[in-house]
């Protein structure tokens, strides 16, 4: 991973069990920077917070780990699903490739798969975003708002379960956003 990457991909998950307001027993799963922000976050719900446990990061696959290796990603002996995730995202950015990035299944059974250009990385309050311009036909509606332009999603990189080189390359495109008298334009 590019230099500054490493460290903010992995965003810990936390289980809280505890009671809820009508004390019944609760127990949810949160991701957060810290514990003390896990139990914040099930305290806004209502959760009076009992045990907390951080569980382990899902361990990649081999099958996984030697796509990843292919591509040229450096992991650690024993990688999790988003380390893998994390590192072959970054690599296709720099090498601006074309990502094909999976999210589980609907309700039907069927992949959610969607292509996207990858462009880089922001940390939120929830964790560590891909900016990326996807194509369509997009599986999530296109639904923006004032501060989106749209193709431009930030998917939260805990939420993608598997990511591959599709074999295309991408030449840069502008962020563009019209907001009527005023026009905002970033060139990444």
């Amino acid at each position: 991973m590019r230099a500054g990457h490493a460290t903010i991909l992995r965003m810990p998950l936390f289980e809280i069990a505890g009671r809820g307001p009508t004390n019944r027993a609760r127990r949810r799963t949160y991701r957060a920077l810290d514990e003390p922000t896990a139990r914040e976050m099930a305290a806004k719900e209502g959760t009076v917070v009992e045990r907390v446990t951080e569980l382990p990061e899902p361990r990649a696959s081999a099958d996984e780990v030697a796509r990843a290796q292919a591509l040229g990603a450096k992991l650690s002996e024993a990688p999790s699903v988003g380390d893998v995730v994390g590192a072959v995202l970054d690599l296709l950015s720099a090498r601006r490739r074309v990502a094909e990035l999976s999210f589980g299944s609907d309700p039907d059974g069927r992949s959610i798969c969607l292509r996207a250009e990858p462009y880089g990385f922001r940390q939120s309050r929830e964790g560590v975003r891909l900016r990326c311009f996807t194509y369509p036909p997009d599986p999530m509606p296109e639904i923006f708002g004032a501060n989106e332009a749209p193709g431009w999603h930030f998917y939260l990189i805990d939420e993608i379960e598997g990511v591959r080189d599709t074999g295309e390359s991408f030449t840069p495109r502008p962020y563009r956003r019209d907001e009527g008298d005023l026009v905002i334009e970033l060139k990444l």
